[in-house]
């Protein structure tokens, strides 16, 4: 399985934070971006976002299919994500995901902290 952990382009300032939409520069910033990965995902890539609107802008820039997964909502904690992993890699497919950046930050620090194994 090939994990691809994508944050969303640059998003307003506002509240609530499920609703902050990514500004004019974050549409350029993630329609560049699914210009570069497209033709180099899978065609098979399951592609995961979480549910605030900024993560579902960038997850559409892709035109491909994709699933909202509450557990990747802003506040996620790592443990969470890396239950989303290992759902998705006993589905054995290959994989995207588009969290909020504290959950992706969070994610990082527990890999780097501990042994992480994702094995198909």
């Amino acid at each position: 399985m090939e994990l691809i952990l994508w944050r969303h382009a640059e998003a307003e300032d506002g509240s609530p934070d499920l609703e902050r939409e990514l500004t004019g520069k974050g549409r350029k910033q993630a329609a560049r971006m699914a210009d570069w990965l497209n033709p180099r995902l899978p065609p098979d890539i399951r592609i995961l976002s979480s549910p605030a609107s900024r993560t579902l802008q960038t997850a559409q820039a892709l035109g491909r299919d994709y699933e909202v997964v509450p557990e990747l909502a802003p506040g996620a904690s790592a443990e969470e994500v890396l239950a989303q992993i290992t759902t998705a890699t006993a589905a054995k497919a290959s994989s995207a995901r588009i969290p909020a950046m504290p959950t992706t930050a969070r994610f990082h620090r527990l890999r780097k902290t501990q042994a992480l194994e994702v094995s198909t």
